[in-house]
């Protein structure tokens, strides 16, 4: 399965563990990008709010610290998406799957986006540098 065949149905289905799993059990490349946001496989699972498929490629070799056009790493994408109401009719974030899976797999907290922006720092800007803050380290 190519890369373009996992991430087509993206935005209406979100990602499959199972065609990720096929994507990398046939030999794709796990650092591979796409060509609009240049994210990898990591970043569209952190979108995804998909711990079980970053466990996965955390475990086959991706990296924790590739950065998108913008400088976001998947941690900066989980941060944004864990607490992007839309996904939950308005209703304010009260947990952080997606990034304690990323934190708990060695994601560096201290990486700065293009615009300077910390993980932390997009917690803040929703107002949950205390929820952000409270996150169990290794």
């Amino acid at each position: 399965m190519t890369f373009e065949a996992v991430i087509k149905n993206f935005t209406t289905a979100g990602l499959r563990l199972e065609d990720v799993r096929c994507h990398l059990d046939s030999g794709g490349n796990i650092h591979q990008r796409d060509q609009h946001m240049n994210w990898s496989l990591l970043h569209f699972a952190a979108e995804d709010c998909n711990s079980e498929i970053i466990r996965l490629l955390v475990s086959r070799g991706a990296d924790l610290a590739s950065a998108d056009r913008n400088g976001w790493t998947p941690l900066h994408v989980a941060v944004d998406s864990d607490l992007d109401t839309s996904s939950r009719n308005g209703c304010l974030a009260n947990k952080m799957p997606t990034v304690q899976t990323l934190i708990a797999l060695g994601a560096d907290e201290s990486l700065h986006a293009g615009d300077g922006a910390t993980a932390r720092d997009i917690a803040a800007a929703y107002g949950k540098e205390a929820l952000y803050d409270s996150l169990v380290r290794p």
